[in-house]
């Protein structure tokens, strides 16, 4: 390797780690007030009396994050939103189409690999309060194991 090579190949490594940082930084408060919102609620399902059937759905949430990771990373992600007249249409391009390209475009930009809270935290918020419509052991212990699978799959995302 030469050495101009090298030089060259310096600043985009060194650009590379602050990026990396910066990402790890930004998954760090999605990480701990996910987490413990997840693990409490486990803990307190375990405690109590309908523990087995609310391990069961935590233990779905992972499955279920696993498929909606699929199709929202091959549909939505990777999809095409045309403008379009319509409410629907507009709000989908404007709002989606650029999501996925963006990281695509630059993959070790920290602004554009993981969800903030302000990204994420209205949507789960959103799936808790539905959840109260159902027995506490079943869809909030889903919606537990979805957000737990979810940072784990960040993590692992940063990892490789």
């Amino acid at each position: 390797m030469s050495t101009a090579s090298l030089r060259a190949e310096a600043p985009a490594r060194f650009r590379r780690i602050i990026e990396a940082r910066k990402a790890r930084h930004r998954l760090y408060p999605v990480t701990v007030v996910y987490t413990l919102t997840s693990l409490s609620m486990l803990g307190t399902c375990l405690a109590g009396g309908q523990w087995q059937r609310g391990l069961t759905f935590y233990g779905l949430g992972f499955v279920v994050w696993t498929w909606i990771e699929y199709e929202v990373h091959r549909y939505v992600l990777h999809g095409r939103f045309p403008d379009g007249p319509g409410l629907l249409q507009h709000f989908l391009h404007t709002n989606f189409d650029h999501l996925h390209w963006e990281h695509h475009a630059r993959p070790w930009d920290g602004n554009h690999v993981n969800g903030t809270l302000k990204d994420t935290g209205l949507f789960v918020a959103l799936l808790f309060g539905a959840s109260a419509a159902f027995p506490p052991w079943s869809a909030s212990m889903l919606i537990a194991g979805v957000i737990q699978a979810y940072i784990i799959e960040e993590w692992v995302h940063h990892s490789v």
